[in-house]
């Protein structure tokens, strides 16, 4: 045969070739036959496609273009670029290939189906997009659809339409999520921001994820997350810091040194939790283990939390027993079954069947139910406590104790002159 620089097969025309040593043009209703012995039919210029055409086997050129109708490929493509062309006025381009992709830069205005690899540097989705086997994409955009069968492997991905993975994603860099993003096995990148929404189904392992829309995950591995949206997650390994503008709600366990509440947040059993602060609500699970608590707002804990210390500018309910080791202050209300610590000073109310300290402070005015034990004991003026069992006890002016118990009781040591602070 032969070869010409520019080849063109005409409309309904059945061709075979082999090789092209310049451009290929193909018109609408062509059929190629690439013979079997051939691995690919090597195009030396560029490929125009425009209609309904069928490619069978492989094909490598320096650019594949298709616009019109359905480009079908059978085999593998090679190419620098991959532009498959929409107009607006006409039903969108599919390119269909059958085997592998390999190229510099794909921009898919129109569908583009991969049946197998697609390894690409540059991957601009303004269409739509399927690929059944493995994505290797240096920078990858999706504005319009994309949806993957294996394991994506990227250097940066940025997401404004939707994207849905089936199995795990990999990014070396960055990922920018304004639409929404379905993985469906585990995530890896160092560097996760999300304005719209973003679910996986398996590990999220990130340095840092920052959302301001919905994140929904199982397995959390982080250094530092940020949710100024919703989150909610089975459980969280927090390496730095946990910040909340929004709500969260982890299921199972929360691991973190700091976390920052301001919004709501709901934790679930065996947390551990080194500090915590909270500027709306609160609640947790059982065996909480943390070192300070401090609550504007309002906070529950299940049964048999352990810590070091609690400040509360709200309130405060906990179940079962809780032991604090240093000290807990409470301007405002504390509820609890039972409660173990070094210091509890209450400016407000403490309703709690059995408080057990070294020293009970009840500010002016504050109100006590159940049983208070201590070292020491102190109600200042106009303080009202139950029972008191104590070593010793000092009672400011009009503070009352309905059954007292104890050794020492020194009694209007404090007068209405006495600074308000306790």
């Amino acid at each position: 045969m032969k070869f010409l620089d520019k080849i063109v097969v005409k409309e309904n025309e059945q061709i075979e070739l082999t090789k092209v040593d310049g451009d290929l043009e193909v018109k609408d209703g062509a059929v190629i036959n690439i013979p079997a012995e051939v691995e690919y039919l090597v195009v030396n210029g560029d490929l125009n496609c425009d209609g309904d055409i069928v490619i069978k086997g492989s094909i490598s050129a320096n650019n594949v273009f298709h616009r019109d109708g359905d480009l079908e490929i059978t085999g593998n493509v090679k190419t620098k670029e991959l532009t498959v062309k929409s107009r607006a006025f006409r039903n969108g381009p599919l390119l269909i290939i059958g085997g592998s992709l390999e190229c510099e830069e794909a921009s898919i205005d129109g569908s583009l189906e991969v049946g197998e690899d697609l390894t690409a540097n540059d991957v601009d989705i303004m269409g739509s997009c399927s690929v059944t086997g493995i994505s290797k994409i240096n920078e990858y955009e999706v504005n319009g659809s994309a949806k993957h069968g294996g394991d994506i492997y990227a250097g940066e991905v940025e997401v404004n339409g939707s994207l849905k993975a089936e199995s795990n994603v990999t990014i070396e860099e960055e990922m920018e999520i304004g639409g929404s993003a379905n993985i469906l096995g585990d995530l890896k990148c160092p560097k996760t921001e999300v304005g719209g929404s973003l679910s996986v189904k398996g590990t999220t392992e990130c340095k840092l994820i920052e959302t301001g829309g919905s994140f929904r995950g199982e397995r959390i591995a982080a250094e530092e997350v940020s949710i100024g949206g919703s989150g909610r997650f089975t459980s969280a390994d927090i390496s730095s810091e946990l910040t909340v503008n929004g709500s969260v709600k982890c299921e199972g366990a929360l691991r973190v040194p700091l976390l920052e509440i301001n919004g709501s947040c709901h934790v679930g059993d065996d947390s551990n939790i080194s500090e915590c602060e909270v500027n709306g609500s609160m609640s947790m699970g059982h065996n909480l283990n943390f070192e300070t608590l401090n609550v504007s707002g309002s906070m529950s804990c299940g049964n048999d939390g352990t810590g070091d210390t609690i400040n509360v500018n709200g309130s405060f309910k906990s179940q079962g027993l809780l032991k604090v080791a240093s000290e807990i202050n409470v301007d405002g209300s504390v509820t609890g079954d039972k409660i173990e610590t070094g210091t509890m000073k209450v400016n407000g109310s403490l309703r709690c069947e059995e408080t057990k300290a070294d020293l009970i402070i009840l500010g002016k005015h504050s109100r006590a139910r159940g049983t208070l034990i201590a070292k020491k004991v102190i109600l200042k003026k106009g303080a009202k406590a139950e029972t008191v069992i104590a070593d010793e006890v000092e009672l400011g002016s009009r503070a009352r104790v309905t059954n007292l118990q104890a050794k020492i009781v020194n009694e209007e040591e404090y007068t209405d002159t006495e600074p308000e602070e306790y």
